[in-house]
């Protein structure tokens, strides 16, 4: 049997990856993670069509990050910043990372990666995740 893990069939990889950036910088606890994201469910699910998109994994997810992170910010200090868009080049992506992948400067980076497969218009690998640490 191969177990289940999170993401793997409820597509919120994006919302535990928001979690967990909170949780390196301001050490939130596991009863503070399950209200926050209680409250992220509810508020996305009142808009049906998108939280069918969230739920189907037809959407990229960066505006339940966004409203994530809003909501967060009514509980925490954040300062949320995007330093590159899609075109850039992954030399200065991985720059970006290693720079704000520093929870000891209260830092953390929240990014999605997508892997392509040669002659696949769609990725065999979509995901959400939080950096704590560059090294090498």
């Amino acid at each position: 049997m191969t177990p289940l893990f999170q993401g793997k069939i409820d597509n919120f990889c994006a919302a535990y990856a928001v979690l967990n950036a909170l949780r390196l910088i301001h050490g939130i606890s596991d009863f503070q993670a399950r209200s926050l994201f209680s409250a992220l469910l509810l508020r996305q699910s009142r808009d049906e069509k998108m939280f069918r998109a969230i739920l189907e994994h037809t959407t990229d997810y960066q505006e339940l990050v966004d409203d994530f992170f809003r909501q967060a910010g009514e509980y925490f200090p954040l300062r949320v910043k995007a330093p590159f868009g899609e075109d850039t080049g992954c030399d200065e992506v991985w720059e970006a990372l290693r720079d704000y992948a520093c929870p000891e400067r209260g830092r953390s980076a929240v990014f999605r990666f997508r892997r392509y497969e040669a002659f696949r218009v769609r990725p065999c690998a979509d995901h959400w995740t939080t950096g704590h640490k560059m090294e090498g």
